[in-house]
């Protein structure tokens, strides 16, 4: 299982690579297509301003020449692909929510009773936050949440301050793990919002899922979003576990969503 976890992801990580690297490919000749750019500019300027009576002193195989000096250009300088707006963020939403099971996974093997396991949860679970500090990740998903519903910001920011509350007091863990658990379940119930046709209609993760995705059904985009909901029932249930007092520890766990 290991050894092909390792390779899973080293096989992602050249492919990212490769992208990066062609692109600077491409980025490092933009100077070259700029000065094309702007002596074609002058070029079009030059003719559009031309007296008919300058007409003699260009050759009549200039603009044999002008074709040929283009086809060539197209050749030797390729269009780059044509993105889609919305097919690139999607896939870094689906690696990243990827990553965020893997950290769950990771920070949940480090509440068993095994020295070297919670060494290694610690180690990569801390790894992972400063990973997230450095991408912003807390002001990306204020982002996502403020368009979902602007009032689970708020809610947001008060799991947040409950959670550092908890921390040097065991007897406020119960209410940062409410104020946690009314995040999940508040976007939960605005994500159900938008997907009903009308309002009182019985919904489900599943049929959210299917309404809400932005690929097609049955695409990575929606087998991604019903994973999610695998993971939003694991973390509900563990922090009614700590709003119960049943394991203190896992609060300590589920704050990494919060980071």
């Amino acid at each position: 299982m290991k050894d092909r976890l390792v390779a899973a992801s080293k096989s992602r990580l050249v492919y990212i690579k490769e992208w990066l690297r062609r692109l600077k490919q491409a980025q490092d000749q933009i100077p070259v297509v700029q000065d094309l750019e702007e002596r074609t500019e002058w070029e079009i300027k030059t003719f559009n301003d031309l007296p008919e009576n300058a007409q003699e002193f260009f050759p009549l195989s200039l603009v044999d020449n002008y074709d040929i000096t283009t086809e060539h250009l197209r050749e030797s300088l390729p269009l780059p692909p044509e993105f889609n707006v919305l097919a690139v963020p999607s896939a870094a939403a689906v690696s990243t929510s990827g990553s965020s099971s893997i950290y769950s996974s990771v920070s949940r093997a480090g509440e068993v009773d095994a020295e070297d396991i919670q060494k290694w949860s610690g180690i990569h679970t801390d790894l992972y936050r400063e990973i997230q500090k450095k991408q912003s990740h807390r002001e990306k998903v204020e982002q996502k949440l403020h368009i979902l519903n602007p009032d689970r910001v708020e809610e947001l920011e008060t799991a947040r301050q409950e959670y550092a509350a908890a921390v040097s007091d065991v007897g406020g863990r119960v209410a940062a793990g409410i104020a946690m658990r009314n995040v999940l379940e508040h976007y939960k119930g605005d994500l159900f919002a938008r997907a009903r046709n009308h309002p009182g209609e019985k919904m489900n993760w599943e049929r959210m899922a299917e309404r809400l995705t932005l690929g097609k059904v049955g695409g990575i985009e929606h087998k991604e979003l019903i994973n999610q909901g695998v993971e939003w029932s694991s973390l509900w249930k563990r922090l009614s576990t700590v709003v119960h007092g049943a394991k203190e520890g896992a609060i300590r766990r589920s704050s990494g969503y919060l980071d």
